[in-house]
């Protein structure tokens, strides 16, 4: 054992002689781990085995040398370095969406490509899409934060979840009406989707109209769709229809208002409830409420009420065209106006909710006029009404050229001044611009000119033109009026006390009153159709033109500042001019002057005197004699002379007026002129000329000229007499011609009802109520009268002026009958209407009700059998009235048993009931029991309370047939005999109204006649009635029948 052990040592020491090489291994770990072994020194080919854990959140991801073993086995060869490798561990973020969005991602503390690193922090921002909202996150982490911040520590899933936005629409009503919802791209429960379109149809109840949106939305589309985002209110608002009727411009006829202090001309309604009203004290500004489709409160001023709207025909641009109404301001005015719709009328709302008004114009030079000044910037035929509403004054030189429509100048208020002179108007309103003060509108095309308005005018001046007719009764202020060369014929200044100058040449006057005008300093009146002129009353005038008129004759005593006087052809014989001692200017030509007397007029610088055949002197003051002005002019024969003798005839009017008016046929106020003259043996002669007056005679005698007469047609006579004289011995001619006119009128002629009715129902053969109509007329010669469509039986009597319609209608019909009277060519017609009722002969139950026991048979109504205790009634089931006439015939049967029979019949007005009984079992005629009733009785028997032991016929008060006194109370009983004969009896019971007559003929006898007040004595005055037969047998028996012939009523 010892000896082996010695030899295996050898061996190991003798291999071992060459030691092997150490090598160093070193071993590392980077950060996120560990491993298991550092390393150290260890022999050529030592084999480590080394282990590397990865720490939390790391992982191992491989060695230094490449190698990714865990654990690794290392040999060693060589020195060496190793490291374990560790890396951050990734987890994956999946993010998911639910709804419509997305999902930003922002990493905070970390970067990532595809996954993030454990540990990173990430910021998770929700965006909804539009109509979408985030509700909250859902999957490895919920929460409603937004953003999130998402700590990374494991992988993970998020939703983000998003949800439809869910809007409400509530609609509500302002006024009477609904609202149609209808979805358009989606549908809906309580709310609605965001983004869905809902489409609103307004309803408005009946008498209202939709007017606009409010709340959330301001509008008027009809229908509307909201395309909602958001919740929204929406109100539909709902008026009477009156609102959409009136709003607008209104511009009233002036003709139907009436003209009180406060005159309203204009009234805008807008769809913001303000109102204007334009009146001649200015403008009223408010809003108003609509009460009623009627009536309209002007809040805090007044009312509108009986409103009537007429609907415009088609092709109109506006719907309504009239409004009608009543309108009261308290304390200013009441009364009912028309107006006419303003269609050009137009209006905008700002942004800011604001009405802005807008004036039509359209007339384009007016228009550039505007623009030019400032007041517009586009030419669109509207002007914005606020930026003119303050001009005060347009004159010639500011338009841009003609104007031929002025439509829009009523918007300016504000203007004082107006010219518009030589433009091409036709028309021209300029009632709204109550504050002009002067108004010129010369030579255009006006026909008419309406300033009642304008109550500041001081100046208007509005000659060539071709006015026919003014009205200046409200214009007191005017002090300048230049009217000349228009259509006028007349023209009333009474009202005009301030007026200075009057400019009236060539407009056909033929009278003017100026008494009034006590202010006159100037006025012209040349060429017109005077035949006068009073200027007594215009102490003030100064100046005074009047030539080519018909004047024969001037008086100027009162007029004694005269400077400038024009009297250039007239008709002037004389003329006295001493009070006129300022005179500077005279025309006198182409007058009849045979003289004229200037001795007091030494101031007259021009005087024309010639053209005046007649003229032979002209009496001058004697200093200024041998110094006549050289702008004196007269014809040769005419001398200037200190005294003058003329021989011109001096023509009196001692009878009558040269201009009359009369009515055809009546005599004229006999006209009678007297001829005279300074000059001894002066002769005259004279003509009656141009359009002589049918009718009248003329007359000449002893120098008197007379015309008198009845003119016998109609019509208007413009008449001439010339008169001529003649003086040898002063050489001296003359001629005057004297004008008048002869007015012969249509008569007048009026009908008055005097009696009776013109219209009336009567029956057949019953006479009318007399009718009469008395006729006035101012017609001196005989009336014609002619009735036509009378019915037959009634005829008409015409007698002093009264027509009578009297007489039995025997056709029954309806007669629309007329009467004409005739006055010369003057007619007059009477129209009425006679209603005559057809008499009936048939029964039958549509008009009659049998009662009791009463049987129909044909016309014959069997009113009681032959047996005891019966009783039968026939009523009409129409009343009839006793204002108007009635009768019956009929044939009465009252059986055959004379003495033994029962009991008699009767006819009866009751006003009870069409099935009354008034049968008592034993007696009463049928009629007994009736209260109220009127009845003829034909008593059969005979009883207790008769007046006779025969039959009889009486008149009976409420079935008071068993009164002895009542049988003769309102007309004598009749004694008939026996009338239970077996045979028929022919009654005709008879009523007249208009003359309370009752009859009853029996037999062809007439044996009652009363006058008889039915109505009142028997009904109260209650003229409805039921008529009717009625019989009874009582406790014995009779057959008793009435046969019907005719009733008429």
């Amino acid at each position: 054992m010892k000896k082996l052990f010695i030899i295996v040592f050898l061996i190991v020491f003798s291999c071992s002689k060459d030691e092997p090489p150490i090598y160093l291994l070193s071993v590392s770990a980077s950060i996120g781990g560990s491993v298991s072994s550092t390393g150290g020194e260890y022999a050529e080919g030592k084999s480590l085995t080394i282990t590397a854990t990865s720490n939390s959140e790391y992982q191992f991801v491989n060695w230094s040398n490449g190698s990714t073993q865990n654990p690794i086995t290392i040999t060693l060869m060589a020195d060496q370095v190793l490291m374990a490798n560790f890396t951050k561990v990734k987890y994956g973020l999946t993010l998911l969406t639910e709804g419509e969005g997305t999902i930003s991602e922002e990493l905070i503390s970390s970067g990532r490509t595809s996954e993030y690193n454990s540990g990173s922090l990430v910021r998770l921002t929700a965006t909804p899409a539009i109509g979408y909202s985030f509700t909250g996150w859902t999957g490895d982490l919920t929460s409603t934060d937004n953003p999130l911040e998402v700590d990374i520590n494991s992988a993970k899933s998020i939703t983000a979840v998003f949800d439809l936005i869910l809007v409400s629409l509530q609609v509500e009503i302002e006024g009477e009406g609904e609202v149609l919802e209808q979805v358009v791209s989606s549908g809906r429960s309580t709310d609605y989707n965001y983004g869905d379109t809902v489409e609103l149809t307004p309803q408005p109840s009946e008498g209202f109209d939709f007017i606009s949106w409010s709340g959330d939305h301001t509008g008027e589309e009809n229908p509307l769709q909201l395309t909602l985002t958001e919740s929204k209110t929406v109100q539909a608002n709902f008026e009477y229809e009156l609102f959409n009727r009136v709003i607008g411009k209104w511009k009233i006829r002036k003709k139907t208002e009436d003209k009180l202090s406060w005159y309203l001309h204009s009234i805008t309604f807008r769809k913001n409830y303000s109102y204007t009203l334009n009146s001649n004290i200015g403008q009223v500004n408010g809003v108003f409420d609509v009460l009623s489709n009627a009536e309209i409160e002007l809040v805090g001023s007044g009312r509108i009420s009986n409103v009537d709207l007429t609907q415009s025909g088609e092709g109109s641009s506006t719907f309504w065209s009239n409004f009608n109404f009543n309108i009261t301001i308290p304390g200013e005015f009441e009364g009912n106006v028309e107006s006419d719709v303003v269609e050009n009328y137009q209006s905008e709302v700002s942004e800011t909710g604001e009405i802005i008004e807008k004036t039509y114009i359209p007339d384009d030079n007016f228009e550039q006029t505007l623009i030019n000044l400032g007041y517009d910037d586009v030419m669109d035929d509207y002007v914005i009404t606020s930026s003119i509403s303050q001009v005060e004054e347009l004159k010639n030189e500011e338009w841009a050229g003609t104007i031929s429509d002025l439509s829009g100048i009523e918007d300016f208020i504000s203007l004082t001044s107006l010219q518009l002179d030589n433009m091409e108007l036709s028309e021209l309103d300029v009632s709204n611009n109550i504050y002009l003060t002067t108004l010129s509108v010369v030579s255009n095309k006006l026909k008419e000119l309406n300033i009642e308005n304008n109550t500041s005018l001081f100046e208007l001046i509005i000659n060539k033109n071709n006015i026919s007719s003014i009205d200046l009764s409200n214009n007191a202020s005017l002090t300048n009026l230049i009217i000349s060369e228009n259509d006028l014929t007349s023209i009333d200044l009474t009202n005009n006390t301030l007026l200075e100058r009057a400019t009236l040449g060539d407009i056909g006057l033929s009278s003017i009153d100026l008494t009034n005008n006590t202010n006159l300093k100037y006025l012209y009146l040349s060429g017109n159709k005077l035949s006068s002129l009073n200027v007594s009353n215009n102490l003030l005038i100064e100046e005074l033109y009047l030539s080519n008129n018909q004047i024969s004759s001037l008086d100027f005593i009162n007029n004694t500042k005269l400077k400038f006087l024009d009297l250039k052809n007239l008709q002037l014989t004389s003329l006295d001019l001493y009070n006129q001692s300022d005179l500077d200017y005279l025309n006198i030509q182409t007058n009849q002057f045979y003289s004229i007397d200037l001795s007091n007029n030494s101031l007259i610088s021009t005087l024309l005197a010639n053209e005046n055949p007649n003229l032979l002197c002209i009496k001058v003051d004697p200093d200024l004699l041998t110094n006549i002005p050289s702008a004196w002019s007269k014809d040769d024969k005419a001398d200037y002379l200190i005294e003058c003798l003329d021989c011109s005839p001096e023509i009196n009017l001692s009878g009558g007026e040269l201009t009359q008016t009369t009515t055809l046929g009546t005599p004229i106020s006999p006209i009678e002129i007297i001829l005279s003259s300074a000059c001894s043996d002066t002769t005259y002669n004279f003509s009656y000329e141009n359009n002589s007056v049918p009718g009248l005679i003329v007359s000449f005698e002893d120098n008197i000229i007379n015309l008198r007469g009845a003119p016998s047609l109609e019509g208007t006579y413009d008449y001439s007499i010339l008169v001529e004289s003649t003086n040898l011995i002063y050489n001296q001619s003359s001629s005057t011609l004297l004008v008048g006119t002869i007015n012969s009128n249509a008569p007048t002629l009026t009908a008055t009802l005097t009696t009776g009715s013109e219209n009336q129902t009567v029956s057949l053969s019953s006479a009318i109520n007399e009718v009469k109509y008395l006729f006035s007329t101012n017609y001196t010669g005989p009336l014609n009268a002619v009735a036509n469509n009378l019915p037959p039986g009634v005829s008409m009597t015409f007698s002093n002026y009264v027509a009578t319609l009297s007489g039995t209608a025997t056709t029954s019909g309806t007669y629309n009958y007329s009467i004409d009277v005739s006055a010369g060519s003057t007619n007059s017609s009477i129209n009425g209407t006679i209603v005559v009722n057809p008499c009936k002969s048939n029964i039958n139950s549509s008009e009659f009700n049998l009662v009791g026991h009463a049987t129909l048979s044909g016309n014959t109504v069997t009113l009681t059998p032959n047996t005891g205790n019966k009783g039968g009634m026939i009523w009409s089931k129409n009343k009839i009235n006793l204002d108007e006439d009635f009768s019956v015939e009929v044939d009465l049967y009252l059986g055959t048993k004379n003495g033994n029979g029962g009991d008699g019949m009767g006819f009866v007005f009751q006003g009870i009931s069409d099935d009354q009984n008034g049968w008592t079992e034993g007696s009463s005629l049928g009629f007994g029991s009736i209260s109220e009733s009127m009845a003829i009785e034909f008593d059969t028997y005979r009883g207790g309370g008769d007046p006779t032991t025969n039959d009889h016929i009486a008149i009976i008060k409420d079935g008071a047939w068993s009164s002895t006194a009542g049988h003769s109370a309102y007309a004598s009983y009749v004694d008939v005999g026996n009338i239970e004969d077996g045979n028929n009896h022919r009654t005709i019971i008879k009523w007249v109204a208009s003359t309370n007559k009752l009859s009853v003929t029996f037999d062809g006898n007439v044996i009652i006649d009363v006058t008889l007040n039915i109505k009142d004595v028997f009904f109260d005055g209650d003229p409805q009635v039921y008529w009717g037969f009625t019989a009874a047998t009582g406790g014995l028996s009779n057959l008793q029948k009435v046969t019907l012939i005719e009733y008429c009523y």
